[in-house]
């Protein structure tokens, strides 16, 4: 495995398996069945001679099939052609970034994988000359199928991959406490008896708005999928390996002046490697005014920020073949101060 552009080389190993000398051998470098480097090579009698090529890199994230070809001169049989040539694949996977933009997200990745396939074997002809008791002298030719010296056909397949997110801001002031009920959310909920009708009256949904040194939980649903080797034409091998993603997803928090305050990595609470996954804010413990403390997936606001949008940018990225990345904006409405409510107002966090 690689990434795109980084150079290697190729190397093999060639023997001469005869007791003659082979002179003018062409070593051949293919790529994807395109050859992209020959060059020849004299071989003294079962000698063996590593020969070396130095790869320019894949032009871009995708699988190379990489082989090796070694022909003898054209005056020279030989007894078994498959011996002849060596392949393997080679992995071009986009890294991920350490911190991806979000100008340039890239939801969707295509390549295409070449395959090769045995579709048939070349047929040989043997003759036999004899000589009859009368002198006359007879020949008889015969033709056989050489399974030393299969037909290869070569089939590009194209795959696909694609990435999607979907951010939730939830700020718990959609509920007014019941004193005669109390519940833990009470104490994030406690700006909900002001911000419930402000919310009503400007058309927005309550659990996106909160109040200056108050806060709100963050979700981020992301999904990635691929048909990776799910057309490997008949008769080919497969190449293996999993594709996964996204390995990254981080929240930037802008206050309501559009300053950046805090970046942090979300965790990932529900899914696996691949396919649909959760990710949430890391957990950490809370304390507030009057001494309550609680251990909670939440961010909280300064308290002295004026009213106005809190947005949050997060950076999806790190899936796939491609290094898939995407950028969603979640934000809410900052409505006064924690302040300006008769509970008690969050204290600090630690």
């Amino acid at each position: 495995t690689t990434a795109p552009g980084v150079p290697g080389l190729w190397r093999a190993v060639v023997r001469n398996n005869t007791d003659q000398p082979v002179i003018g051998a062409i070593i051949s470098w293919v790529e994807n069945n395109h050859v992209r480097h020959s060059q020849t090579q004299d071989f003294g009698p079962g000698e063996a001679v590593e020969v070396r090529w130095n790869w320019p890199g894949a032009d871009g994230p995708g699988v190379s099939r990489a082989e090796v070809r070694a022909e003898p001169p054209a005056d020279l049989s030989d007894s078994n052609e498959e011996d002849n040539r060596r392949w393997d694949y080679i992995n071009a996977r986009q890294p991920t970034a350490a911190r991806v933009s979000c100008a340039e997200t890239r939801e969707r990745g295509n390549w295409e994988v070449t395959y090769a396939v045995i579709v048939g074997y070349n047929t040989r002809e043997t003759t036999w000359t004899w000589t009859l008791p009368s002198g006359e002298t007879q020949t008889s030719t015969e033709s056989y199928t050489d399974y030393s010296s299969p037909i290869y056909a070569y089939y590009d397949v194209g795959y696909s991959e694609s990435l999607s997110a979907a951010v939730t801001l939830h700020t718990g002031q959609g509920r007014l406490p019941d004193p005669a009920r109390p519940a833990a959310e009470d104490q994030d909920g406690r700006g909900a008896w002001e911000i419930i009708p402000y919310a009503r009256a400007k058309g927005l949904d309550p659990n996106q708005v909160t109040r200056a040194g108050a806060g709100f939980t963050l979700r981020v649903e992301t999904n990635y999928s691929t048909d990776w080797e799910t057309k490997v034409p008949a008769g080919a091998e497969a190449i293996g390996g999993i594709l996964t993603g996204p390995d990254q997803v981080t929240a930037e928090f802008y206050d309501t002046r559009g300053t950046v305050v805090r970046t942090l990595a979300l965790e990932k609470t529900e899914g696996g490697d691949t396919g649909r996954a959760i990710w949430q804010l890391p957990l950490a413990s809370h304390t507030y005014q009057d001494g309550a403390g609680a251990r909670k997936r939440w961010f909280y606001t300064a308290p002295d920020i004026p009213d106005g949008d809190y947005q949050v940018l997060v950076r999806v990225s790190g899936a796939g073949m491609q290094g898939l990345h995407t950028c969603k904006v979640a934000k809410a409405r900052i409505y006064g101060s924690i302040y300006d409510d008769i509970y008690e107002g969050i204290k600090g966090s630690r």
